[in-house]
């Protein structure tokens, strides 16, 4: 069964650290976010495995098991959804372009869903299998089917993994283990399977989590270190320290990634500080320019004056000028969202719904300017796939 339904919205007054709608020229569409927002509920014959992270996760001690869901959009419209089961069996659903079930699903028993990359006619999937990374590529309508482990140290369950496509090569960033020290690894493989030269064995010490995103100008890795080469958060491990954070030296939770992309000329990364207290918990947005040495243009704080500031802080390529940024507000118990320009200026009144994202999917732009993410709650029995529809004038 599956349903796609308006979601009911509420229009809440600005009340930003940040600043407020009235520092820029508002962003205007004939329709409101909450008037373009449509619920998709796909309904699954396994229970979907879950955290129970309330927010992105970002401890290793904590030892858990990640469980990721994964929506990814495809060049022709459509788009495949990765989810593990409470049997630990990872499944690929195609969905359609209006976000209901396709034609088939595919099942893979021995990987750990990290990451995934959806073509038109296949998929690519990082997953831990046998304490290794590894990526296996697979088509629809052909015999196509690579299964090959990247090289290097053992990645362990606490370990998460993000992967990139640029057309011709895959990225992937994963968390790693050197003699009972934490750290990452940055791995290029081609469409035949081969390893490519590039990448890092071992960086990022205890990499808590970690993204990598394909560019105009190559991939680009966002890393949230602890403790070397400095507590916090780092593009292209010690290229650019984009953010100090406080350091225990044994991985605890010292922040989390809501997410970077590109947009435009530009980089949009939405980063939270947690200095231990969940009051002073602090979300950011950096615009860094997308070339190197990734110039930061702008730094301010984002969110409501709310009890735990950023929590489930995500980002969007909302257009070449524009990102879209979301976070969960405690005191209103609603999910909140705000458009924000290449200065760091909200350009748009925040508007909130009672929908809330998954601590371990990221949000996703459509071809089509439309952005769309994954959750399940409930039973777990469905996938929900929210969509902004973009704004057509």
């Amino acid at each position: 069964m599956l349903s796609r339904i308006p979601l009911i919205i509420a229009l809440l007054a600005s009340n930003l650290v940040g600043g407020s709608v009235l520092q820029a020229k508002e962003l205007t569409c004939s329709k409101s976010i909450r008037e373009r927002l449509t619920l998709s509920s796909v309904d699954v014959n396994e229970a979907i495995a879950t955290n129970d992270f309330f927010d992105n996760p970002s401890s290793l001690p904590l030892g858990e098991r990640h469980h990721n869901i994964v929506l990814s959009p495809q060049p022709n419209g459509k788009s495949k959804v990765a989810w593990m089961d409470v049997n630990n069996t990872l499944h690929i659903l195609n969905l359609t372009e209006y976000d209901r079930r396709g034609e088939s699903e595919s099942i893979l028993k021995s990987a750990e869903l990290r990451d995934m990359i959806a073509h038109n006619n296949g998929y690519s999937v990082i997953g831990l299998t046998q304490g290794r990374m590894r990526l296996v590529r697979a088509a629809d309508d052909t015999t196509l089917h690579i299964n090959r482990f990247f090289q290097g140290f053992p990645s362990r369950s606490i370990h998460q993994g993000s992967l990139a496509f640029n057309g011709t090569t895959y990225a992937a960033n994963f968390g790693v283990s050197k003699t009972n020290h934490e750290g990452d690894s940055l791995s290029f493989m081609d469409l035949g399977g081969e390893i490519l030269a590039g990448g890092r064995e071992f960086g990022c010490s205890i990499s808590v989590d970690m993204r990598v995103i394909a560019t105009a100008h190559g991939f680009v890795t966002l890393c949230l270190s602890n403790p070397y080469p400095a507590a916090g958060f780092h593009l292209n491990y010690n290229q650019k320290l984009l953010l100090a954070t406080k350091s225990d030296h044994r991985g605890n939770g010292n922040g989390s990634i809501g997410g970077i992309v590109e947009f435009g000329e530009f980089l949009g990364v939405a980063i939270v500080k947690k200095p231990g207290n969940p009051l002073l918990n602090t979300a950011h947005l950096m615009i860094l320019e997308s070339k190197p040495p990734y110039k930061t243009l702008t730094h301010v704080l984002v969110g409501n004056r709310a009890k735990e500031p950023g929590t489930l802080l995500k980002i969007a390529k909302y257009d070449s000028e524009h990102v879209l940024l979301s976070w969960y507000d405690h005191s209103s118990e609603m999910t909140q969202f705000a458009v924000y320009n290449s200065k760091g200026q909200l350009v748009t009144p925040i508007e909130s719904s009672p929908i809330r994202a998954y601590s371990r999917s990221d949000f996703k732009t459509f071809p089509n300017g439309d952005i769309g993410w994954v959750s399940t709650w409930g039973d777990n029995k469905s996938l929900k796939i929210m969509r902004l529809a973009h704004c057509k004038d």
